[in-house]
């Protein structure tokens, strides 16, 4: 498993992505057979659930855990993710993913990606990921060949605007484009 230094360790480095653009962003397509449903409150079932947890990282990772958790309930068949689902699926990432925290969210990782090493950033329509969904290690790809060319702070923000499709940034948004470009700025070139 792969767990180098990440921004709380005090590493203010980060590693180039392979590329800067990845391909779309994809949803993991879950499959939960109907009998398999309600197993998942059994303890037996945690490493059919670790697998699903392996496949949704595998695609969509690194992912807000949130978001994964809210993955797995739906795929099976759950309205909403509650305390009792939230846990279950806490308890099997925790032991084999590496995580991150970032403004009060914990971001996930596939046990074969390193935290330190920035993200492609996946294009994707806007009603699969909203911006706010986006880890910042990924957002840092998009400002990267910017930053890379000496632009201002205030062009890569235009650029982040367009991109996303915002008339303007609100104070959160722009703080958290402004934490993806402090990244981007702190890539180590090799």
């Amino acid at each position: 498993m792969v767990r180098p230094s990440s921004p709380e360790d005090g590493e203010k480095s980060y590693s180039p992505p392979a590329i800067e653009i990845g391909t779309e962003y994809q949803i993991a397509s879950l499959v939960v057979p109907l009998e398999e449903i309600e197993q998942i409150y059994q303890p037996e079932y945690k490493p059919r659930l670790e697998r699903l947890i392996d496949a949704t990282l595998q695609a969509e990772g690194p992912m807000y855990e949130d978001i994964l958790i809210e993955r797995i309930a739906r795929a099976h068949k759950k309205e909403r993710a509650g305390r009792i689902i939230q846990d279950i699926v806490t308890q099997a990432i925790s032991d084999r993913h590496p995580s991150v925290q970032e403004d009060g969210r914990n971001v996930v990782f596939h046990e074969t990606m390193d935290t330190g090493q920035l993200v492609a950033y996946r294009p994707a329509r806007s009603d699969w990921r909203s911006h706010r969904d986006i880890p910042l290690i990924e957002l840092a790809s998009l400002a990267l060949p910017l930053v890379r060319r000496g632009k201002a702070e205030a062009d890569v923000l235009a650029h982040f605007a367009r991109t996303f499709s915002l008339a303007r940034l609100r104070e959160p948004t722009r703080k958290r484009f402004e934490a993806a470009i402090a990244m981007a700025k702190a890539t180590r070139e090799n």
